[in-house]
């Protein structure tokens, strides 16, 4: 027993009072872990083989997008849902996100609430 079975969720996130938010919320329900950078990211998510993750777009060492992309090619990571949560709400960088591998892009400032709510229809 003991073991945790909820569902996981890697956050990339180099603003570490958004991150810190959105940890704290999700992790009532999921088993949640953090990074500040796309790198670091990539290494976590090898490592533990999240079920959701939630990617900003603009973070240093690797942006959201090129980890998306990297993240497809980790065998057991090919298919897990992306969303992307950034400041960057132009047509290309969606465009980028959604070729990446993205199913979802919400632009910042975002509700908690429709964070919430995305985040439970992906992992359905």
């Amino acid at each position: 027993m003991g073991e945790d079975v909820r569902k996981k969720i890697l956050v990339v996130e180099d603003d570490a009072s958004i991150r810190r938010m959105l940890e704290l919320s999700l992790e009532r329900i999921y088993e949640v872990r953090g990074a500040g950078d796309g790198l670091l990211g990539l290494e976590m998510a090898k490592a533990w083989l999240p079920d959701l993750f939630l990617l900003d777009v603009m973070v240093p060492g690797m942006t959201g997008i090129e980890l998306a992309r990297e993240l497809r090619k980790v065998p057991g990571l090919e298919r897990v849902p992306v969303a992307f949560l950034t400041a960057k709400d132009d047509p290309k960088s969606m465009a980028e996100g959604i070729i990446s591998g993205a199913r979802h892009y919400i632009v910042k400032p975002f509700s908690l609430q429709e964070v919430m709510k995305l985040v439970e229809r992906m992992l359905r």
